[in-house]
C-alpha cells in the first residue's frame, strides 16, 4: 500500500503527534463527542461505539495521569530483542 500511496515528512510528522498519551486521549474523546451528538438525532447501534470510543479515551487518560509510556503495538512478541524492551516496560510500570 505504501508504494501506491506514499507517505509524505509532512504527513509522518503529523502522525508522529499522536504518540503519545494524551493526544490519543484527546483523539478518541473527539470521536466520542461525535458519536454521541449523531445519537442525539436518532438513537442507533452507533452508541456502541461512542461507549467504546469513551472507554479507550478514559484508559489513555489515565495512563497520562500515570505517567506510562506509550507502547506502541506494532512491537513484534515473539522477536527476542524486543521481548526485553516489552519486559522492561512491564518492570518499569510495577515499579
Amino acid at each position: 500500500m505504501l508504494k501506491i500511496c506514499p507517505l509524505t515528512d509532512t504527513f509522518t510528522n503529523f502522525i508522529r503527534h499522536f504518540d503519545d498519551n494524551l493526544p490519543r486521549c484527546g483523539f478518541y474523546l473527539l470521536m466520542s463527542v461525535v458519536q454521541w451528538l449523531s445519537l442525539t438525532l436518532m438513537a442507533t447501534s452507533l452508541i456502541v461505539v461512542a461507549v467504546f470510543f469513551l472507554l479507550a479515551s478514559s484508559c489513555y487518560a489515565l495512563a497520562a495521569v500515570k505517567n506510562q509510556e506509550y507502547l506502541k503495538s506494532s512491537i513484534q512478541v515473539g522477536d527476542d530483542s524486543v521481548q526485553g524492551q516489552v519486559a522492561e516496560h512491564v518492570v518499569r510500570g510495577v515499579l
